[in-house]
């Protein structure tokens, strides 16, 4: 999904993404039920907002095709590994040839210069190396996945930002480069930069961890008919908290005076907080709070989320139609700016939609054209396995 969500992020800031597809197509438009063949909703929600064409990369046809594409392109994003992407003709210095101002941006599971360099990784891989599923289950049993893509959609973002920042430097040097995004490293850090902790010095002062993140009472806590999620954090915060559950004296007792003593006795505050909000219920304590102003939230389900006033308000699933007259929703984009107008995205596209006009506008001739159809054949998408199924993203 990394490669998907770094496209999906470049169309709705304005960008024409054209998604090259192999014959069977990606394999994310049969991984979850749709309603019409190769639309899954999983690639739907990923694929708004750019256009299809289908190449057989490991053919020459498709591969001439593939440079003339690279040549009008700004941008060239693929999470293939080097040797993959060498042998269908997309090495940097072969891409480079095609259009010198290229941004290339490459995705790996692990930097090329380390001894994981060609390990296969996907999402669940990474949140195992990177410390992330370990941290999950800190306390617990066993270690513990996050129940998201959180390392494919991490590592997107950064691809994002990359991208625009290589974009930035070309308009003021006129010269393209590559970009490489390490899962590994870029995982790594995210979940380091607040878990260092000791190890930040040389040598260590204690364990990497922050206290607060890891301890057993940082949890949403059950109220009297469900459950909230609060923090009280500055020292107004606890203060007002103190003296709203009975206990004022607590405000100046030692282990809770000042944010420092309170981390050292995280546990023991936490543990303080889960018992007092068992009495009352959840719309009790999200008005106190709201009147306190100590940040708080009911504990939605994904469910819920369809039915939240606020996302309703602003608008944050459309309704539109798709090809097929089927009613689709999806996500609007998030990020509002003031000096451009919202661009809005078009539904996903079926497999190969848009192979005939993207390569017309290029200048192939009908029959050249006709060959390059004739590539989708009449598999079914996601048909072969998964490294077989590149997925490249010329902007």
């Amino acid at each position: 999904m990394l490669g998907p969500y770094c496209g999906l992020m470049l169309a709705q800031m304005g960008a024409e993404v054209v998604k090259v597809e192999p014959p069977q197509g990606d394999i994310m438009r049969v991984l979850t039920p749709g309603k019409e063949e190769g639309l899954s909703s999983l690639f739907l929600n990923f694929n708004r907002g750019k256009r299809s064409v289908v190449l057989d990369l490991k053919q020459p046809e498709g591969q001439r095709a593939m440079s003339r594409l690279l040549a009008s392109a700004d941008v060239f994003v693929h999470n293939m590994q080097p040797e993959t992407a060498a042998d269908l003709g997309l090495s940097y210095d072969e891409v480079c040839r095609a259009s010198p101002r290229i941004v290339y941006c490459a995705v790996y599971g692990f930097g090329q210069d380390g001894p994981y360099a060609g390990h296969p990784a996907y999402d669940d891989i990474i949140q195992a190396a990177s410390g992330m599923a370990g941290l999950q289950g800190h306390g617990k049993e066993r270690p513990q996945y996050v129940t998201s893509v959180v390392a494919d959609k991490v590592c997107a973002l950064n691809a994002a930002y990359a991208i625009l920042a290589a974009l930035f430097q070309r308009e003021k040097t006129g010269m393209g480069q590559s970009v490489e995004i390490p899962m590994f490293e870029t995982m790594a850090a995210f979940v380091l930069l607040e878990q260092m902790g000791g190890m930040t010095f040389e040598p260590p002062t204690g364990p990497a961890v922050y206290p607060r993140t890891v301890s057993p009472h940082r949890r949403p806590y059950r109220t009297a008919d469900g459950y909230i999620g609060v923090l009280p954090y500055s020292n107004e915060h606890w203060h007002r908290f103190f003296v709203a559950v009975g206990r004022p004296e607590l405000r100046s007792e030692e282990r809770y005076a000042t944010p420092a003593a309170r981390t050292v006795h995280v546990d023991d505050l936490y543990s303080f907080v889960e018992h007092a909000l068992a009495d009352r219920s959840t719309s009790e304590w999200l008005s106190l709070f709201q009147s306190l102003s100590i940040p708080a939230a009911p504990v939605n389900s994904v469910d819920d989320l369809f039915r939240d006033p606020h996302l309703n308000t602003v608008d944050f699933f459309d309704i539109e139609q798709d090809g097929s007259g089927n009613a689709v929703r999806s996500i609007r984009p998030t990020i509002i700016f003031s000096g451009s107008e919202q661009h809005a995205t078009t539904p996903a596209p079926r497999l190969g939609e848009h192979t005939e006009s993207v390569f017309a506008d290029l200048g192939l001739s009908p029959d050249e054209i006709a060959r390059l159809v004739a590539m989708k054949g009449s598999q079914t998408p996601g048909a072969s396995s998964l490294s077989s199924v590149p997925d490249v993203t010329p902007l």
